[in-house]
């Protein structure tokens, strides 16, 4: 399934820039909206997949390397759009930490670690219900359930951010990729480099 996963991350990544071509530089596309509601539901469900069955120290670690990217990221960000809100990768992180959180055999910690995701979201991209997403995504796939539970949590996310039922279609869509062999080799850090290539693409786009 990793190779699904790694698509996956790959096919949320082209979704979004097909989006912010036309949202922040002004490229006229068509459907960029509906197209771009597949990239965040592409991002959470790959991330559930690939970590949804690993130990808490690596999730951990997973936490500290999307904030870090997220942090290089943001500051790229400001030349192409405002500031706020934070971009997606906070969000991912926010999602996983609530799911350290939730999962963490002390409570205290715990409850501490769910506080801090929830202030993370709140000023990140898609809010308190796209790290809920996230946290959703590695629970299901932790339980070992069927990725098709993720239409439920899909469906207040985009009615309150988006209104397009498009993220419904996108969980489908990702859960029938995973149920397919697929040869795609994994590259370390390229991912983030590309996700943050996309704005210094855009501010030239608008140019």
């Amino acid at each position: 399934m990793s190779g699904a996963v790694e698509l996956l991350k790959w096919l949320g990544l082209a979704a979004m820039l097909y989006d912010h071509a036309e949202l922040f530089a002004g490229v006229l596309l068509p459907y960029a909206a509906s197209v771009g509601a597949f990239a965040f539901p592409f991002f959470a469900i790959a991330l559930g997949a690939a970590l949804g069955l690993e130990p808490s120290g690596k999730l951990a670690l997973v936490v500290r390397r999307l904030f870090f990217w997220a942090l290089i990221a943001q500051v790229v960000v400001v030349f192409v759009r405002d500031p706020m809100p934070l971009n997606v990768l906070f969000t991912l992180a926010a999602g996983v930490l609530a799911f350290v959180g939730t999962e963490s055999r002390r409570s205290g910690r715990g409850a501490v670690l769910v506080l801090g995701a929830v202030g993370v979201s709140l000023v990140s991209e898609f809010s308190i219900l796209g790290a809920t997403f996230v946290w959703a995504s590695l629970y299901v796939f932790s339980r070992r359930r069927q990725p098709l539970w993720l239409c439920l949590p899909a469906i207040p996310l985009y009615l309150f951010n988006e209104g397009s039922m498009f993220s419904v279609v996108a969980v489908v869509a990702a859960a029938a990729l995973l149920s397919q062999s697929v040869s795609v080799p994994r590259v370390k850090r390229v991912f983030y480099l590309a996700y943050i290539a996309q704005w210094p693409l855009l501010r030239w786009l608008m140019v």
